[in-house]
């Protein structure tokens, strides 16, 4: 009799997404003058980069913007080191977190015509993400931390500078 436990890849599990899809929208909606400007794009490419943060550097440096000190148990792991961009053409994944974030109340859009749609947490979304604070969360947080200043450029700018990484230009 075989009887194999199956095997959760982590990557893949919803409601960790969703967790680290709060916490992006939490940290990374309003710039510095408080304006909602984080699309759907922006969302793609930040979620990217906190699943693969050992790209982190190399997208600052070729943005132009300070490196910053990472822990090196993210950053040099097969995984991390890998090159794995599903996220980043799979928009149903990301529409996906999305609407469940939606369907419990925890996000809200802004559509003005200047920025088109921008996301942002409810309230009761910004005290949940308050409360991920511990463990792996800590990591996904100083993370954000570290690429706020990619912040203000525009989903173009983000995409070209990644793929620029990608080409090994950086």
């Amino acid at each position: 009799m075989d009887s194999e436990l199956p095997y959760l890849y982590i990557d893949d599990e919803c409601d960790f997404n969703v967790a680290i899809l709060l916490l992006i929208i939490d940290n990374l909606a309003l710039n510095i003058r408080k304006n909602y400007k984080l699309d759907f794009n922006k969302i793609q490419f930040f979620m990217y980069l906190i699943r693969n943060p050992s790209k982190i550097n190399k997208v600052l440096e070729e943005a132009g913007k300070q490196q910053v000190l990472l822990n090196e148990k993210q950053t040099y792991t097969i995984e991390s080191l890998s090159v794995n961009v599903d996220i980043l053409h799979d928009r149903s994944k990301v529409k996906f977190l999305l609407k469940k974030l939606a369907s419990i109340g925890l996000l809200d859009v802004v559509n003005d015509n200047k920025n088109g749609i921008s996301y942002f947490l409810t309230n009761e979304g910004e005290k949940l993400a308050s409360e991920l604070c511990i463990g792996y969360f800590e990591t996904i947080i100083q993370n954000l931390d570290n690429i706020k200043s990619l912040q203000s450029m525009s989903s173009t700018q983000l995409f070209s500078i990644l793929n620029s990484v990608f080409k090994g230009n950086k």
